[in-house]
């Protein structure tokens, strides 16, 4: 199993942690982890935490003001959350 799509999940999830009081150039570097890990979570079919990396990335979208992109990050985790419920059918 390729485990990069892990690591740049917990890799963006610990740089998040640290934005706290840093410049917007970090936080989109933050988001970028996270929609890398997704996208490398997709194509592993790894549902659940593609998901999980998309609604990271909205939330720091939604958090710097970003509704649209929140918005388009909330959709792409929920069609992978879909992918989940129709798989355990």
């Amino acid at each position: 199993m390729n485990h990069l799509p892990l690591f740049l999940y917990y890799f963006a999830h610990d740089f998040n942690s640290k934005l706290l009081s840093s410049g917007s150039n970090k936080v989109d570097d933050a988001i970028e982890l996270y929609h890398r890990a997704a996208n490398m979570f997709k194509m592993a079919k790894k549902w659940q935490e593609a998901g999980t990396a998309f609604c990271s990335a909205g939330n720091l979208h939604a958090q710097a003001g970003s509704r649209h992109d929140a918005a388009t990050n909330y959709v792409d985790a929920s069609n992978c959350y879909k992918k989940v419920c129709e798989s355990s059918i």
